[in-house]
């Protein structure tokens, strides 16, 4: 009985045990499959996690090649708004250029303009005399059949002057031309305080220029210099032409006194021939060295040399002077030269009247009977004129003295001389240095007029 029951709890034990068994089995399989639910919806939600990802991933790489792009492109417009500037400020370059160079053409082509009308004058000029020196000659030998002629014709003097007067034009715009990339490099301001003292005291250019010449801006212009240099060339070729100017000052002076006082009582024939004859002689005893050009070319120099310096040109006066000799000697011996040619011809050749070279001298105030304004408004010739500031082309004036059978409106207070203007000197009026100076450049530091003291 025990065993049986033993058996039958044994039984009963294994029946719980099963159903614990399958319970518990039951159990798991649903957790196993509760987790294997989780695991999958995991698993899911990785591969969604994934996918969201690579997504973001490809649109963060589109934003980053985006903003590349635009970081490429903005870079590309910088650099376009540089070259844009860089072609801007090129453009703004070359427009200045253009100006300054149409400015400087517009100059060039007014003395171009200038120098065609001269040459066109000359021309004409040239013809005239021709016909006139013709003319001459023949009222020459019907007036003076059986006496002394000249050797040469009032015809050949104008023709010389003006060639002087065309030499001095050029050769103040030659060098005025040459210095003009010096003007205002000075280094030394007691140099240009010096030059201009001197200029002065000589007044070879006025009284006004040589104060206005250190205070411009030539670079840009040197057209003031070029007036300063014909002015200077023109007082002192004036200086050097006189027949009686020689290096026997004392007894040319006394000779020249003693002519003065025979023009009041002899006759012209007289005259002419007593004339010709003591400069013909007295040059004959003249040292050669005092008839050579070497005196008139050198003086020239030294003023020309100080035009430049009172202008800022660098350098000592000595090294100027050698510059202005070095480039220029040239072209003032031929200026020289033809000074001596009119000394010469004036003086020893003509004795049928005084043949004199003439020019204006400042304060005096512009008379159109007299002289002619170099620088004249061709559209408006009638404008009103002023003072003169100098003489920029010398004139011819012929001087006859008359028999009182001859006497005529023309003649002097004295009744006995005729004075013949063959040629009238040109000027430089102040109205003109107020247009030059309408907008003065003054020289700064920065230009070179930086002078230590």
């Amino acid at each position: 009985m025990n065993i049986v029951n033993r058996a039958l709890k044994s039984d009963n034990d294994a029946v719980r045990t099963r159903r614990t068994s399958i319970v518990k089995r039951d159990r798991d399989s649903q957790r196993f499959t509760d987790l294997e639910d989780i695991i999958n919806g995991q698993v899911e939600e990785i591969q969604a996690w994934k996918k969201r990802d690579r997504a973001s991933q490809d649109r963060i790489k589109r934003l980053q090649e985006d903003l590349q792009a635009s970081q490429a492109a903005h870079q590309a417009s910088e650099e376009r708004c540089h070259e844009f500037d860089d072609y801007s400020q090129r453009l703004e370059k070359h427009a200045t250029q253009l100006e300054c160079n149409g400015k400087a053409m517009e100059g060039e082509k007014a003395e171009l303009e200038r120098a065609l009308a001269q040459a066109h004058v000359e021309r004409r000029d040239l013809t005239e005399l021709l016909n006139r020196g013709l003319v001459e000659r023949k009222e020459e030998m019907e007036t003076h059949p059986n006496n002394v002629t000249d050797a040469a014709s009032s015809s050949e003097v104008l023709a010389l002057v003006k060639c002087i007067n065309t030499q001095i034009f050029h050769t103040a715009a030659t060098i005025s031309d040459d210095f003009q990339a010096s003007y205002g490099t000075q280094k030394y301001k007691i140099i240009v305080n010096m030059a201009v003292a001197r200029l002065k005291k000589s007044n070879i250019v006025g009284a006004e220029l040589p104060s206005i010449l250190p205070t411009s801006d030539h670079r840009t212009d040197p057209t003031l210099v070029q007036i300063a240099l014909q002015v200077a060339l023109a007082m002192l070729v004036y200086n050097f032409v006189s027949p009686w100017f020689t290096s026997l000052e004392k007894q040319t002076a006394f000779l020249h006194s003693i002519y003065a006082e025979m023009c009041k009582h002899e006759l012209q024939r007289d005259l002419g021939q007593w004339r010709t004859m003591a400069l013909t002689y007295t040059r004959a005893i003249i040292p050669e060295k005092g008839q050579s050009v070497s005196v008139p070319a050198s003086m020239m120099i030294d003023y020309v040399s100080d035009v430049l310096l009172a202008c800022g040109v660098d350098g000592s006066p000595e090294q100027v002077r050698n510059s202005v000799r070095l480039h220029h000697a040239e072209r003032l011996k031929q200026l020289a030269t033809q000074i001596l040619d009119f000394r010469c011809i004036a003086g020893e050749k003509i004795v049928s009247g005084d043949l004199q070279v003439f020019g204006v001298w400042p304060p005096a105030p512009f008379d159109p009977a007299r002289m002619e304004d170099d620088w004249a408004d061709t559209a408006n010739p009638d404008s009103p004129a002023g003072d003169i500031l100098g003489t920029t082309n010398l004139g011819l004036i012929r001087q006859e003295r008359r028999a009182k059978a001859d006497e005529d409106a023309e003649d002097d207070a004295s009744g006995q001389m005729r004075k013949v203007v063959m040629l009238k000197p040109k000027v430089v009026l102040h109205s003109t240095l107020r247009e030059l100076l309408s907008e003065p450049k003054m020289v700064t530091e920065t230009d070179g007029g930086n002078f230590p003291s």
